[in-house]
């Protein structure tokens, strides 16, 4: 059976793609929590890296059956940017978001992404613990 998470370990000695692992585990994590009867699993999911001038967004795509496929870009903070950052997640068919909410970088960005995504607004904190 294919898991996303031992797939995402390999990546983790950067520094930027280790913050996504903890977005998406998380994520994960809360899904499964959520629905402790069923098997969950995303084959399209994003986690968002929000920082002061950048946005760093890693996207994974998988299937049960296939090799987990990852994809970072790095996009500036400013609206049209934003825009474009919605628009290169749609093109992923991303169905779920994670994000931290550090301080206040992140509320642009949800406030674009939430009418189009589920989005998962996680404490830096806990994120860090998992």
């Amino acid at each position: 059976m294919f898991n996303p998470l031992l797939a995402l370990s390999k990546w983790k000695d950067d520094y930027v793609q280790k913050n996504a692992y903890f977005q998406i585990h998380s994520l994960f994590v809360i899904l499964s929590l959520w629905s402790d009867w069923m098997e969950v699993f995303i084959e399209r999911c994003a986690g968002l890296d929000v920082h002061s001038e950048t946005i760093v967004a890693c996207v994974l795509i998988g299937s049960k059956d296939d090799e987990l496929i990852k994809e970072t870009e790095t996009f500036p903070t400013l609206t049209k940017d934003l825009f474009r950052l919605l628009k290169w997640l749609e093109d992923h068919d991303v169905t779920h978001i994670a994000m931290e909410s550090t301080g206040v970088y992140w509320k642009p960005v949800f406030n674009i992404l939430e009418d189009f995504f589920d989005i998962t607004l996680a404490n830096a904190q806990r994120i860090k613990t998992y």
